[in-house]
């Protein structure tokens, strides 16, 4: 829930459960831009 939490979890195994999420996490991010770059180039390419 916090950045105070990571050595805890780092040092439980729990970064076990919790990487695929973040992993997850940062990839729907990354495609979510790649998107609104791609729409922001047809909207402007449009309006020119």
């Amino acid at each position: 829930d916090s950045l105070d939490e990571i050595d805890d979890i780092i040092a439980s195994d729990r970064w076990r459960e919790i990487a695929p999420a973040g992993q997850k996490m940062v990839q729907e991010r990354h495609m979510i831009e790649n998107r609104r770059d791609q729409i922001l180039k047809v909207y402007n390419a449009y309006c020119a």
